[in-house]
């Protein structure tokens, strides 16, 4: 005897779609966590901001995470490379002066350049495994 079976494609995709960018908003807060193990911290304005400034986005059917440290130095830090005011040359700058890398890297108390990438190298694994948990979870 024959069997028919019809399926909803779009709701499908769009349940699949639902469950990950739940999975991925689980996920973010472990990511946030272990990437800030590595920020340079003073006094945690930078690490802070990620917490308030970090998002997850879907555009066209793709969910993405967008980590965002959004400190006016986060950039300078996160690359590791002494920045300087073009027209002084000195480290300091002037409200909207600009600001040209150099090639003299800077030395951290605590924390790393390229945090993110440390962070993944250390606990991607970790990562996928949350995320996996979650979407499954959320597929039920």
């Amino acid at each position: 005897m024959p069997v028919r079976v019809s399926m909803d494609r779009n709701a499908v995709k769009m349940r699949i779609q639902a469950a990950s960018e739940k999975a991925l908003r689980e996920t973010m807060g472990q990511i946030l966590s272990d990437c800030n193990e590595f920020v340079p911290n003073d006094h945690g304005v930078l690490r802070d901001s990620s917490e308030s400034h970090s998002y997850v986005m879907s555009f066209f059917g793709e969910t993405e995470l967008r980590l965002v440290w959004s400190t006016p130095y986060a950039r300078y830090l996160y690359y590791g490379l002494l920045m300087v005011d073009s027209v002084t040359g000195s480290a300091w700058s002037k409200k909207g002066g600009m600001k040209v890398l150099t090639d003299k890297p800077l030395h951290y108390a605590k924390g790393c350049k390229i945090w993110c990438e440390k962070a993944r190298e250390m606990y991607n694994e970790d990562w996928r495994l949350i995320y996996q948990n979650a979407f499954k979870r959320h597929m039920r």
